[in-house]
């Protein structure tokens, strides 16, 4: 049993390597078999090892799968057969393949997919996990594929992240797909068929619009050519859109397509030529350019492209050379597809307009919707005008709506300078619109030029517009103004306007004028219009010479214009009328005006109580020939004609306008002609030939009086009074009675009068006479005499007067001893001289020239003597005075003078010096100064600034009045030149040697200090610093030193700092001084320190405890030293002191304790005295006393009794 089992085991082993010998050699047979049947087409099959498993797997090793173009390598590949496989049976493969690679060395992919012989091979199924296609351009990631063949047909389905796609390859006839792209953003679905026989494919694609294709795949070596493409959206036949032509599709490289062709649509019968051309910029935009054309409308778009599928958006930037019906045209459309529908948004640049006859500039914005082959678009026009044939509009904004067919509007906008609105279509050729106009030119409308009226209408329109019809217009006009060359004719207009071509009628008429009206009829055909108009109570207002003629009246009139001349005839009754300030009654006219002829036929009219009748032709600027009269006639005041009363006034004109033959026979009184009296009672009689104003040419009554035009002339005036108010509004006024008698020989007039007037404003007033002549618009005076007596004032001049320009020229001397007041600036002027002047210019803006000598004068401000002058001498050039020299005084200096004085203010400049006195203020100085101030600024706010330099000054106060303090001069100085009515800046500077000198001082200071005064108040600053300085203390003398300061706190009073050091018998005394002059805080102080009494007996007394025990010292000689230093006799001793200067009586009383005696006085100078007291009462209390007034600081008094006793005492008052 054993040994059976050995065996058998031996057996089964031997039987199992047989059998695994002979699976490998069957395996290897059929792997040779199936390429042998594989291998038979142009792609070859070949691999590196195969290895075998049990029981029916085979690992093949580095498969490929190739041609020349095609290739296909996979590392690894799992077999796994059937029985039937190796025995010929029923064949089939599962093939299991982990990665592979699949790549293309050309872009035939076609054949390749017909190289394949799957005919030949076996069923199979082929999962291939991960299958990679490089790409030289773009990155594709791995995708799954799975490969399944059943009989004649392969199915395939491919699951990538972003596309899936499942179909069938029949084998040699078609590969039918269907697809889904997985894009989150623009996702899409649909089917594809691709014909392996005529290389057609066809297909549909499913998104946010449904389309279907169909094309000839053409290979070519850098990618694919779509011939016979054609694009269709799925739709009904008339909303259809359809592509037909080529595409290109260049794969190498950058990719990109082409398609140019045609597009139709069921809308439109006309085709549109396309060209399209993209290429993917990034990851995320497409872009390329856009070329679209079609014949009617004749469109020709031009533009670039930007294609942004994620947002399922696109934009187009149009380029020059796009144009619309032959208008070019730049702009934006930006659009979306979604939902079946492509939505479109456009933004045009400004651009030229044109459609037919409709002209305009502007920009169009709008939306448009092609949905399921429909087309629908809205949007808004804003142009700067838009013009049909004489009709423009400006300033319009139109909202329109347009779906290929019909064009709906409606807009606002300005039509002849007034506001429009519309609406309306345009469909199959016809325009129709409806509206109303407000305030717009009537003139305008009517058409023509230089049309006589103008005025503004308001209204409702119609207009229609048929294919080859002229154009219709309606208009009801609701109101509106009426002009006739710029005369105002009435208001309230209504009238029907009815324009067909070129015939205009107007019916109807009515126009309002306050209670009158007109009413009328109107044509215009081409360039003629004609009328008839009635008019009642209607006011008419008609300008003459820059004034209107204005009645309210009745009649009737005609009138005609044609290309710029018109005419009309008039007959007019009128019961008032007004021109200016004149008026009428029972004005009558009859006659005809044209622009170049006025008939007269009647013209009748009470005028101011007197009668005017005028019969006549005139042909303005051409010819007169008109005769009138005047009687009684009262004129009133008038700017530009007469005013007064004339009896009577032949007038007579006759021939051409430049030279007429003119006769004025007047009399009358009280007449003024353009604002000038010219007398009170007045004879006038001329005759000559002149020539008449021209046209816009104003002339005066001067031109008539010309001699060199006149054959007669005679004209006595009595009372002639003539103003004129030359610069800066001075006025100057005269009269007097003249004679002129026309020289007729000599052409000239001869003027004179011996009883003339002048008066200048209120302050001159001047007598005397003139002679002279008149000839060529020229006065020329030979002699005029004016004398002022008031204001002792003489002039004599002569010279001339253009009464044309009002051109001047004169010469003048005069002497003058007078006062000139100024009071816009509270200045009188005193004047004493003469001067020499001429004149040049005219009346309103006069010119001098001349120099004027000033003897003596003084300027005077708020009843101040502000400058005192002699001896100056002063050009005069126009309105400037310019002083070369002057002499005088001022703030109590003299002074050396030049400069300016104009009408703006004063610029001069003084140099001062003097002696002693040092501003006309201080009498106590001593000392020399010297300076240079200058005066400037407008008269009503002069300033005077400048510097003065002291030297050698000196200041001695010790002589002052006893009741007169430093403080008290101070202020005086204050309120000096608080009095000086200008404002004034004076800086003050010292020299080394400028003392001061007072009871207890005696200083040397340098410094400077600034005077200034200013709205009421008078400001001293500045600092003076002590060089050298004592302080004279009785017994003492201290040598000093410190500084005096003025300043903001202290007005005008000065501060002194001092401090001062001397050494008594080893004690070193200080002495401090702080505070005003008058009022100094002072103390003393000693090192080592001392109580200030011992420091007081130290000082006069030379013992610091002399002042425990006064009666043990010998006082002889201190008394002796301090007499004399407060007498102020520094050792010249004692004079006259027995002669006593007053007696009294001492009587008893409770404050003497009932003494009775006698005192005899002594005056010792200003601040001592001595006396003595005689004891009458029996007993010996007689005794001598000292007292000695030691100023504010100190005192001292003494008592001598004749019982051989004294004592005194020392009194020191100031502030410890």
């Amino acid at each position: 049993m054993k040994r059976f089992i050995i065996a058998l085991t031996i057996l089964l082993v031997f039987l199992v390597g047989i059998f695994f010998i002979g699976f490998q050699r069957l395996a290897s047979i059929t792997i040779d078999r199936l390429l042998n049947q594989f291998n038979t087409g142009p792609i070859q099959l070949s691999y590196q090892q195969v290895s075998f498993s049990f029981p029916l797997n085979i690992k093949i090793v580095e498969v490929s799968l190739q041609n020349n173009d095609f290739f296909f390598h996979a590392p690894q590949v799992n077999l796994s057969f059937d029985w039937g496989l190796f025995f010929g049976k029923k064949e089939s493969i599962v093939a299991a393949i982990p990665e592979a690679v699949v790549s293309s060395h050309s872009k035939d992919f076609i054949q390749n997919i017909k190289d394949f012989q799957f005919h030949i091979v076996p069923d199979f199924e082929i999962d291939i996990k991960s299958l990679s296609v490089p790409n030289d351009t773009h990155t594709l990631d791995a995708f799954p594929l799975f490969l399944q063949k059943k009989d004649k047909i392969i199915s395939f389905r491919i699951n990538h992240p972003e596309l899936s796609m499942s179909g069938n390859f029949i084998s040699e006839k078609e590969i039918q797909a269907e697809y889904k792209i997985l894009s989150k953003n623009y996702p899409l679905q649909g089917q594809l068929i691709f014909s392996l026989n005529d290389d057609t494919l066809k297909g549909t694609v499913e998104s946010e619009m449904d389309f279907s294709f169909s094309a000839l795949l053409v290979p070519k070596e850098d990618g694919i050519e779509l011939q016979d493409f054609s694009i269709q959206n799925i739709s009904d036949e008339k909303n259809s859109i359809k592509f037909f032509g080529n595409s290109r599709l260049w794969l190498k490289d950058q990719p990109k397509i082409q398609i140019n062709g045609q597009v139709r649509s069921g809308m439109v019968e006309n085709a549109y030529d396309f060209d399209l051309e993209l290429q993917r910029k990034n990851i995320s935009e497409i872009v390329g350019s856009l070329h679209l054309k079609a014949g009617e409308p004749n469109i020709d778009l031009i533009s670039s492209v930007v294609f942004l599928p994620e947002s399922s958006s696109f934009s187009l930037q149009l380029l020059p050379g796009s144009i619309i019906e032959e208008n070019p045209i730049l702009g934006e459309i930006k659009g979306k597809y979604s939902d079946q529908q492509i939505n479109v948004e456009f933004v045009s640049h400004p651009m030229e307009i044109q459609f037919a006859e409709l002209t305009g500039k502007g920009i169009i914005n709008g939306n448009a919707t092609f949905s399921s082959g429909s087309f629908k678009a809205e949007g808004q026009l804003n142009s700067e005008w838009l013009q049909y044939q004489n009709y423009r509009i400006e300033k319009i904004q139109m909202q329109f709506q347009y779906d290929l067919e019909r064009i709906l509007f409606q807009g606002v906008g300005y039509l002849f300078d007034g506001k429009l609105t519309l609406d309306g279509s345009y469909f199959n050729k016809q325009f129709n619109a409806r509206g109303t106009i407000e305030n717009s030119k009537l003139d305008y409308f009517i058409g023509g030029d230089n049309l006589p009226f103008t005025g503004n209408v308001s209204g409702v329109f119609e207009v229609q517009k048929v294919d080859g019809d002229p154009l219709l217009i309606s208009l009801s006009l609701s109101d509106g103004t009426l002009f006739w060359k710029d005369i105002f004719i009435g208001d309230q207009l209504t009238a029907q306007l009815n324009y067909w071509g070129d015939k205009l009628t107007i019916t109807d008429l009515m126009l309002r004028n306050q209670d009158g009206t007109i009413e009328g009829e109107i044509e215009k055909e081409f360039k003629n219009i004609k009328g008839k108009l009635r008019f009642k109570n209607f006011f008419i207002s008609y300008p003459i010479a820059g004034k209107a003629l204005q009645m309210i009246g009745e009649g009737d009139g005609e009138f005609q214009y044609s290309e710029g001349d018109w005419e009309i005839s008039a007959n007019l009754l009128a019961p008032t009328w007004s021109y200016d300030e004149w008026s009428g009654t029972d004005f009558q006219f009859q006659g005809e005006i044209s622009p170049e002829t006025i008939l007269i036929e009647k013209c009748e009219t009470q005028l101011l109580g007197g009668n005017l009748s005028l019969m006549g032709e005139i042909t303005p600027y051409r010819a007169i020939n008109i005769t009138g009269t005047i009687s009684n006639l009262e004129f009133p005041e008038n700017d530009y004609d007469f005013q007064g009363k004339i009896q009577e006034i032949l007038l007579s004109a006759q021939g051409a306008w430049d030279k007429v033959l003119f006769g004025i026979n007047a009399q009358g009184e009280g007449l003024t002609y353009q604002g000038q009296p010219l007398g009170t009672t007045f004879q006038i009689t001329i005759e000559g030939e002149s020539a008449l104003p021209k046209q816009n040419e104003e002339i005066g009554f001067e031109r008539y009086l010309n001699p060199e035009i006149l054959k007669k002339g005679n004209i006595q005036i009595q009372g002639v009074h003539f103003e004129q108010e030359i610069e800066d509004g001075y006025k100057v006024a005269g009269q007097g009675d003249i004679e002129a008698q026309l020289d007729v020989s000599n052409k000239i007039w001869i003027l004179k009068s011996q009883n003339l007037n002048l008066q200048v404003e209120e302050f001159l007033n001047f007598n005397g006479s003139v002679q002279g002549s008149f000839k060529n618009d020229q006065i020329e005076i030979q002699q005029l005499h004016l004398k002022e007596i008031t204001r002792n004032i003489d002039i004599l001049g002569s010279g001339s007067y253009n009464v044309k320009d009002k051109s001047i020229q004169g010469q003048f001397i005069g002497q003058y001893d007078t006062n000139l007041p100024f009071p816009d600036y509270g200045l009188d002027v005193y004047l004493a001289g003469n001067t020499e002047l001429s004149l040049t210019g005219t009346m309103d803006k006069p010119e001098y020239q001349g120099w004027i000598q000033v003897n003596q004068g003084k300027v005077v401000q708020q009843e101040k003597d502000l400058i005192q002058l002699e001896d100056v001498f002063a050009t005069i050039n126009g309105k400037e005075l310019t002083i070369s020299e002057g002499h005088g005084q001022w703030l109590g200096f003299d002074f050396n003078t030049e400069g300016t004085i104009g009408e703006t203010g004063i610029k001069l400049a003084f140099d001062i010096s003097g002696e002693n006195g040092l501003l006309g203020q201080f009498d106590y100085f001593q000392g020399s100064w010297q300076g240079k101030i200058t005066l400037q600024g407008e008269f009503s706010d002069l300033q005077a600034e400048g510097m003065i330099q002291v030297r050698n000054g000196f200041i001695d106060t010790t002589h002052l009045d006893k009741n007169q303090s430093t403080t008290t001069i101070f202020q005086n100085l204050n309120e000096s030149f608080l009095n000086i009515p200008i404002q004034l800046k004076l800086i003050l500077k010292t020299d080394d040697n400028f003392r001061v000198k007072t009871r207890f001082l005696d200083l040397k200071l340098k410094g400077g200090l600034t005077l200034e005064n200013g709205q009421g108040t008078m400001e001293i600053k500045g600092r003076l610093d002590v060089t050298e300085g004592t302080y004279d203390l009785v017994m003492r003398t201290i040598p000093v030193q410190g500084y005096v300061v003025f300043g903001d706190y202290f007005g005008f009073i000065p501060q002194i700092h001092l401090e001062g050091r001397i050494e008594v018998r080893r004690y070193d005394i200080i002495l401090k001084a702080d505070g005003p002059l008058d009022d100094y805080e002072m103390k003393l102080q000693s090192e080592p320190p001392l109580i200030q009494e011992e420091i007081l007996s130290l000082l006069f007394v030379g013992d610091k405890d002399a002042y425990q025990s006064l009666d043990t010292l010998d006082l002889e000689p201190h008394l002796l030293s301090a007499l004399r230093f407060f007498l102020g006799m520094k050792g010249t001793g004692l004079k006259n002191v027995l002669f006593f200067d007053s007696v009294e009586l001492v009587t008893p009383n409770q404050e003497n304790e009932g003494f009775f005696g006698i005192e005899l006085k002594k005056e010792l100078g200003e601040n001592a005295s001595i006396s003595y007291t005689h004891d009458l009462s029996g007993g010996d209390n007689s005794t001598w006393n000292f007292e000695l007034d030691l100023s504010r600081e100190w005192s001292f008094k003494s008592e001598f009794g004749n019982d051989g006793n004294y004592g005194w005492e020392l009194e020191f008052t100031t502030r410890f």
